[in-house]
């Protein structure tokens, strides 16, 4: 948490960059988009950093910006679909992992990162702001403008539709080393 002694915008961008990318990320579902929507999410966090009030809600109010500019690049697509599919390990991985964890969790997550696609876009992203962000309630309503009641109701309805999504198309189970296993059911 920055303090107002602390508030300037290289610091803010060398805390929250990784989270407001990983959000982008999950989001659009494009590298390249999300390259450049991150960075305009910072030019445009520059350019209002004297209109933030309270320097302890910098967080969310970086998110409102990436949230909006990310609505902004889905009106642009007019309907085209997104059809990227990076890992969400790549997304999701904040530290190096050992090359033979990495690769079970990327085998894990390709099957729950392809059926998250199937969430409604609203539901993938209040999983985003609470899941990959790491926000609270009252940081993700203040993200997406609606009451705390409203946010545990729509988090908890985006999490029964994922855990429905997943236990029509997937097998999950454990495998002989008692890791989690992740498989397509034969629909």
């Amino acid at each position: 948490m920055l303090k107002s002694s602390e508030l300037d915008y290289y610091s803010i961008v060398e805390q929250y960059q990784p989270v407001v990318r990983r959000f982008i990320n999950m989001m659009v579902r494009n590298q390249w988009a999300s390259d450049d929507l991150t960075q305009e999410t910072f030019i445009k966090a520059y350019k209002r950093l004297s209109s933030l009030e309270d320097p302890s809600k910098v967080k969310s109010w970086l998110l409102r910006i990436a949230y909006n500019l990310c609505q902004d690049h889905f009106k642009a697509l007019s309907g085209k679909r997104v059809e990227s599919l990076d890992s969400v390990e790549a997304v999701l991985a904040a530290d190096i992992l050992p090359m033979g964890k990495q690769m079970e969790r990327d085998e894990m997550s390709r099957c729950v990162q392809e059926k998250m696609l199937l969430l409604p876009q609203s539901y993938r992203t209040i999983l985003c702001l609470s899941d990959i962000a790491g926000l609270s309630y009252e940081e993700i309503g203040e993200v997406l403008q609606i009451t705390r009641g409203n946010v545990k109701a729509r988090l908890h309805r985006a999490r029964m539709k994922m855990k429905e999504i997943l236990h029509t198309h997937c097998h999950i189970s454990n495998d002989e080393r008692d890791v989690l296993v992740c498989t397509p059911k034969d629909v």
